[in-house]
């Protein structure tokens, strides 16, 4: 196992949970953070959107008559409404194995929500999984320019860096996305394979074992466990990791 699987993205960005750690799909789908539509902003003016005038009753002056801003709030509702579908299309694609529908619909939620960082980081599990490291990095970065407290963002990313053997950027990524999100099981995953491959063997080790019997049905956790022990030298006891994996 060269890297752990991405986190999957959350409806609410932490912000990784589509935001592909131990299996070969990426998280923001831990399972890349689904989005949910802002509300869009209170109308400033409380005032009536069409002023009411008697017939009789010339208006004094420009100030008694204003436009409303009814038309931009229904706007942006409109524009968050169509990006939360549009998340959802492709966060069903992306579950049900279709990655190309999956990139258009995230694609196109982007396009209408530009400032969502949990859209972007999904985007970039898509990509992750069709095989575009660069292009997920890229989305995985802009996710954390818009919203750097998106855990499952920062440990997409260094699941990239771990798909790119640059274990050391990979460690970093893990360590701030578990600094937001001390729970998020991709990074703690993440964070154990990165340990282990850079020099500090024994300690990827104990962290993924004390994941893995707090959560002892978590499929990637116990994958990466097998695998750094068989790489360790210690066969027995990765085999029987391996038979508690097949039994999950």
């Amino acid at each position: 196992l060269d890297a752990p699987t991405p986190a999957q993205p959350v409806r609410k960005p932490v912000a990784p949970k589509l935001q592909p750690a131990a299996s070969s799909a990426p998280a923001q789908l831990t399972k890349p953070q689904p989005a949910t539509a802002r509300k869009p902003a209170a109308v400033a003016s409380a005032k009536p959107a069409t002023p009411i005038i008697d017939d009789d009753v010339k208006v004094a002056n420009d100030d008694d008559v204003w436009s409303s801003p009814a038309p931009a709030a229904a706007t942006a509702a409109d524009t968050q409404t169509t990006a939360a579908r549009l998340m959802d299309e492709g966060q069903g694609a992306f579950r049900g194995g279709d990655l190309l529908a999956a990139r258009q619909a995230i694609s196109g939620a982007c396009n209408a929500d530009p400032s969502s960082s949990v859209a972007h980081g999904s985007l970039g599990v898509v990509l992750g999984s069709l095989g575009d490291l660069d292009g997920q990095q890229h989305e995985e970065e802009v996710a954390l320019q818009l919203n750097p407290k998106n855990a499952a963002a920062h440990a997409n990313l260094g699941w990239v860096y771990a798909r790119k053997r640059d274990w050391n950027q990979a460690l970093s990524q893990y360590q701030q996305a578990l600094a937001i999100d001390n729970k998020l099981l991709e990074a703690q995953t993440g964070q154990g394979l990165a340990l282990f491959h850079t020099g500090k063997e024994e300690a990827g080790i104990a962290a993924v074992r004390t994941l893995v019997h707090a959560h002892p049905t978590f499929l990637p956790g116990l994958i990466a466990l097998a695998t750094m022990l068989k790489e360790h030298g210690r066969t027995a006891e990765a085999l029987a990791e391996a038979q508690k994996a097949l039994k999950v």
